[in-house]
């Protein structure tokens, strides 16, 4: 079967829930993806203010891979970057080069976003997306760290 690329358009929310459901599924994450899913209002925001960009990768009529970016300005000159916060492949698609479409669509939406690099981060443990993203980029050397937020007073 062949499925299609495409960027979530604001309307598109099936296909959104659809993604929110595979990442809590490939990620094994449901209490974060399933539990709470935002409101329509909430989703036809996010998918319509520039700075969110959701890529799906679509089968008959089913997400089987999907990518959630945002899309940073920078204020040390006029740029921004793109940040690929997830990515996944359903497990029954993987090593169909579906990854490597979603993000060549990615690098696509980079460049006519005027992002001068895209981001993504991977754990050295999970081979395969380190392995996928090493073939299209190189490996910088970053420690993110978790901060939370605390109230004031």
């Amino acid at each position: 079967m062949a499925y299609t690329i495409k960027p979530l358009a604001r309307d598109d929310i099936s296909d959104f829930r659809q993604m929110n459901q595979l990442f809590g599924d490939v990620f094994e994450m449901p209490d974060d993806y399933h539990n709470t899913p935002p409101s329509d209002a909430y989703v036809r925001q996010l998918l319509s203010n520039g700075q969110f960009i959701g890529v799906v990768a679509i089968e008959n009529d089913a997400v089987i891979g999907a990518a959630a970016c945002f899309l940073n300005h920078k204020f040390e000159q006029e740029r921004a970057e793109l940040h690929v916060y997830d990515l996944a492949v359903a497990n029954a698609h993987q090593k169909r080069g579906i990854g490597t479409a979603i993000l060549h669509e990615i690098r696509h939406l980079a460049h006519d976003r005027g992002a001068w690099t895209v981001t993504i981060a991977s754990e050295p443990e999970d081979e395969v997306p380190t392995k996928l993203y090493g073939k299209l980029g190189e490996l910088t050397e970053a420690c993110w760290f978790d901060l939370s937020p605390i109230p004031r007073g």
